[in-house]
């Protein structure tokens, strides 16, 4: 996987936990559950972006939290903050 997708994958998860307001780590199952809004036993592209939608809000508050100067975008400093406080890792 290359640094990127893991990069999108760990924030999304972490914005998930934090909109939930908990650390409990999901299993395939529950996250599955978790995005099949409707019950139907299937998960619609619809219903993933929603998710990822609420997601990419989430992450964008805690990115802007790191952009001291305002810019909309991170330095390589912030986001050295950024990524500590998010546990960002190169794999």
């Amino acid at each position: 996987m290359s640094n990127s997708v893991l990069l999108l994958v760990m924030l999304v998860a972490m914005a998930l936990m934090l909109t939930r307001g908990d650390q409990v780590s999901w299993d395939v199952d529950d996250l599955f559950n978790e995005y099949d809004d409707d019950g139907d036993g299937l998960v619609a592209p619809e219903e993933i972006e929603n998710h990822l939608s609420a997601a990419m809000v989430t992450i964008n508050n805690y990115v802007m939290t790191y952009d001291s100067d305002n810019d909309g975008k991170l330095n390589s400093e912030e986001f050295a903050k950024f990524a500590a406080f998010a546990n960002i890792q190169d794999q």
